[in-house]
């Protein structure tokens, strides 16, 4: 048998992709990990596909599947059932649209023993088989997933990047910051939210590179529109629910406070939408046929992606200018503090020339003060008396 303390629990939520969840299941029927050390635990979101018909037959020739099913309650919920129905004491959470690498649980197991009681974090990238548009590739680098800025500073892996799609964390630590939210119905924040309270219990996040899954799942700009007023209405509760977090990173509401990203994104908006009506009418059965004025069909394909490429470098080059502003900020702040200390060792050396002057006239005036006395003594005017008697002449000159 395994040892009892890597054994692992993986566990995957689905509704409706009976398809992917096929490839995921085969995909984790080819780990290298062996099939004693650990589980799949599938939990069915009321599915209607033939996925729970797909379960039954995969379990046939797979010992370590078990599956489970509940009513639609979302992700969040079905999550639930495979932490409390799971044997390990380790639990990787991926999607049913996600394949994993075959070394996928391997590197999970080993970053534990390494550094226990954090979260684990692995790398999801599309799968090979998938086109990838513009707009995935925009999607991989900047709104959906923020691996090229984790890869930068891998110790500094914030709860905002809880990606459910490939992350393990010990299953005691999540029953004590009390497992997911289940008012969250969406697959949008239940996960951020989850990262956040494990946070809040002092639980880290460490990121391995090495273990990978691979995202089956193509996006078109349409889809995400449509994921991303879900993802407004889920920050809405994930606020109310937390009050404390006053960013709002999670909806990357900034980029649109600078004028010309928001000239561009109306523009960019309005193109697109004049690329849908001609669609439209392209695909019409009576349309009079095609329009040979450019590549039409490549050049609609790949539209929207290039153009979130060319907010998403407008926003970044933003952000650089910022950066660079804020270093020179820093910059002059630096040498202000350093001309205060500069001027604050002028005053000191200052007074302590005044307290030597100050004392030196303090001196003159009392050899001043001496010689009147001295000029005005008795043996002084009879000094000066012999003197003219003598026929000198001149006064004799006065003590200094």
């Amino acid at each position: 048998m395994a040892d009892g303390r890597q054994f692992i629990s993986v566990v995957v939520p689905t509704r409706n992709r009976r398809d992917t969840l096929g490839r995921c299941l085969e995909g984790f029927r080819l780990q290298a990990l062996p099939a004693d050390c650990f589980e799949v635990v599938v939990v069915d979101d009321g599915s209607d596909d033939g996925t729970g018909a797909l379960l039954a037959e995969a379990a046939k020739g797979m010992r370590n599947l078990r599956h489970f099913r509940q009513e639609p309650g979302g992700p969040a919920a079905a999550r639930n059932i495979g932490i409390r129905e799971a044997r390990g004491p380790l639990v990787l959470f991926t999607g049913d649209d996600c394949i994993p690498s075959p070394d996928l649980l391997v590197e999970h197991a080993r970053t534990h023993r390494l550094h226990p009681s954090v979260a684990v974090l692995g790398y999801v990238t599309w799968h090979p088989d998938l086109e990838v548009t513009p707009f995935m590739r925009y999607l991989a680098v900047d709104m959906q997933f923020s691996f090229p800025r984790i890869e930068k500073t891998p110790r500094s892996v914030t709860f905002n990047l809880f990606y459910t799609s490939n992350i393990s964390v010990e299953k005691r630590l999540l029953e004590a910051a009390g497992l997911f939210d289940e008012d969250f119905k969406d697959a949008v924040f239940e996960d951020v939210e989850m990262g956040y309270r494990l946070w809040k219990t002092g639980v880290g996040t460490v990121y391995n590179r090495r273990a990978i899954t691979y995202h089956y799942h193509p996006v078109t700009l349409e889809e995400y529109i449509r994921r991303s007023v879900k993802r407004g209405r889920a920050a809405a509760l994930l606020y109310r629910k937390h009050p404390e977090l006053k960013s709002t990173d999670f909806i990357h509401l900034e980029d649109l406070t600078d004028p010309k990203v928001r000239f561009d994104f109306y523009n960019a908006v309005l193109r697109y939408h004049n690329a849908v009506g001609l669609q439209e009418v392209l695909a019409e059965p009576d349309a009079a046929g095609p329009i040979a004025l450019i590549p039409l069909e490549d050049r609609l394909r790949n539209w929207a992606g290039e153009s979130l490429d060319r907010l998403a470098g407008i926003a970044r080059g933003q952000k650089t200018q910022i950066e660079a502003l804020e270093r020179a900020v820093r910059d002059a702040q630096q040498a202000l503090r350093a001309t205060q200390e500069a001027l604050a060792e002028r005053d000191r050396l200052v007074a302590t020339l005044d307290e030597k002057n100050a004392r030196k006239n303090a001196r003159i005036d009392e050899l001043e003060r001496f010689e009147l006395r001295v000029k005005s003594s008795l043996p002084f005017r009879a000094y000066l008396g012999l003197a003219k008697l003598l026929g000198r002449g001149k006064s004799p000159a006065g003590p200094r």
